[in-house]
């Protein structure tokens, strides 16, 4: 199948195009929301700023294909592979991007607003300024990632692993972060306002400048953190370190 045939199929009214094979594709800007493109080969295809809103990936190879700016809300990402994927300012809200692996993905700017990343490796990804509010973490691998001015109001990244992750100037105010581990994370200056801390690690974590007001802190570990210029701890001792 071509690009072309892809479009005026499309157009006729068919979606599903499970299996096709469009390595390289040109498909930027195109509208191809609610398609079913599971077992599909679009490695190193040009989506940016496609309508894709509701698409079936699963299985799909997508590795190195740009989806810069492309609208991907509820998009099905089950199994697909993402190897060196384009994802900077996409909207992938409510996406199921759950056990992949994304290691060293570019998210920047992205829109991941309630989007399932359970069990998904970021480690090393680049997810500056992106807005995961409500996203769930679960069990994600956030090891060395970048965060820098992220969103992750109620977010859950219960038993996350967030070691060496930079999240400086994030606004983590009521996310979840129970039996998470944070050591020698860079959180300065962020918002835990009304987070849960339960049983977190933040050993040797830099909290300088951090808003823990009203947070749960109950057997957190601050061996070796440091926590000048943060505030919230006052009247809150139960934590370990």
């Amino acid at each position: 199948m071509t690009d072309d045939k892809l479009l005026l199929a499309y157009e006729a009214g068919e979606r599903d195009f499970s299996k096709i094979s469009l390595p390289g594709a040109r498909l930027s800007e195109e509208s191809l929301s609610k398609a079913d493109f599971s077992y599909s080969d679009f490695s190193n295809a040009d989506l940016s700023e496609a309508n894709l809103a509701d698409c079936n990936f699963s299985f799909a190879d997508l590795s190195h294909a740009n989806l810069e700016a492309a609208d991907l809300r509820g998009a099905i990402f089950a199994g697909a592979i993402l190897n060196g994927t384009k994802f900077s300012s996409a909207d992938l809200s409510g996406a199921d991007l759950q056990e992949l692996n994304m290691g060293k993905a570019v998210l920047n700017n992205c829109i991941l607003i309630e989007a399932n990343m359970a069990g998904t490796n970021l480690a090393k990804a680049s997810l500056l300024r992106a807005d995961l509010s409500g996203a769930n973490l679960v069990g994600a691998n956030l090891t060395k990632a970048l965060l820098s001015s992220a969103q992750l109001i109620d977010t859950n990244l219960t038993d996350a692993d967030l070691s060496y992750a930079t999240l400086v100037n994030c606004n983590l105010s009521g996310a979840i972060f129970r039996d998470a581990v944070l050591t020698n994370a860079d959180l300065t200056a962020v918002d835990l306002t009304d987070a849960n801390l339960t049983d977190c690690d933040l050993s040797y974590t830099n909290l300088h400048n951090a808003d823990l007001t009203g947070a749960n802190l109950k057997g957190i570990d601050l061996t070796g953190a440091k926590v000048d210029g943060a505030i919230g701890f006052k009247g809150n001792r139960t934590f370990k370190g």
